[in-house]
């Protein structure tokens, strides 16, 4: 890639051709095809946790994945980007307690709800009303300011909104993947 090439540290990652999405309805509607898919997908996932060391719905180490269009220019209607996939309470819960940085925890599972819910239509302004309430409740000005309790409460206020408007999180990161594909 033209980063790489430049020296650039890309992140481990894979492709998923958009020719899967073009046979979606082959892909997605029958048994056999949507199986092998997955098992790709599936295998493509234990190489990126092999290059990283990290396991993908582990609390210990987790792999979190973001979802995105590779094109080169960023065009409205195209695929939304799902950031930090793979991650749910209990697992934060379970990481925070193992290591710390439990403020890191929750603003990374804050952001996947945020963009799961912003690519069904619900709009920025409604998380960053959710955001502003909460800086001026703690007296604070800039994000990084909240303690790690205090964005643990504010990642429950977007996902307590979110389940408002009618949309699933699934808790499985597992799920999360595959919906986010």
């Amino acid at each position: 890639s033209t980063l790489t090439r430049h020296g650039k540290r890309v992140p481990p990652a894979f492709v998923i051709t958009t020719e899967i999405f073009r046979c979606r309805d082959i892909v997605f509607n029958y048994e056999k095809t949507r199986e092998e898919f997955m098992e790709r997908v599936r295998s493509s996932l234990t190489e990126v946790e092999k290059v990283t060391g990290r396991t993908f719905g582990s609390p210990d180490s987790p792999l979190l994945l973001s979802v995105r269009s590779g094109g080169a220019i960023s065009m409205p209607g195209m695929m939304a980007t799902v950031h930090n996939v793979g991650f749910n309470v209990e697992m934060i819960t379970e990481f925070s307690k193992r290591h710390g940085n439990g403020y890191l925890a929750w603003d990374n599972y804050r952001r996947f709800l945020q963009s799961w819910a912003m690519r069904s239509g619900v709009s920025r302004e409604d998380f960053q009303v959710l955001m502003n309430s909460a800086k001026e409740r703690y007296g604070v000005s800039l994000k990084r300011q909240f303690s790690p309790d205090q964005m643990r409460e504010l990642a429950l206020s977007y996902q307590k909104l979110i389940r408002q408007r009618g949309l699933g999180i699934p808790d499985d990161p597992w799920l999360q993947l595959v919906n986010a594909i």
